[in-house]
């Protein structure tokens, strides 16, 4: 899923992350997979991996 997080910098890569904000209107509709959802960041932080991943 695509995070907008203007005020935030970027976590590392392969970094696992909590986010807190605001789906995006509009993204994410349709059933053919076109439109990627998106989530606007009120809060980004870093969490460490979880035991039981998931894919």
């Amino acid at each position: 899923m695509r995070v907008d997080a203007t005020a935030e910098s970027a976590p590392a890569d392969d970094q696992w992350v909590e986010v807190t904000g605001t789906w995006v209107t509009g993204t994410g509709v349709g059933t053919d997979g076109d439109e990627e959802p998106a989530l606007a960041a009120a809060e980004v932080r870093s969490v460490p991996e979880p035991k039981r991943q998931y894919e």
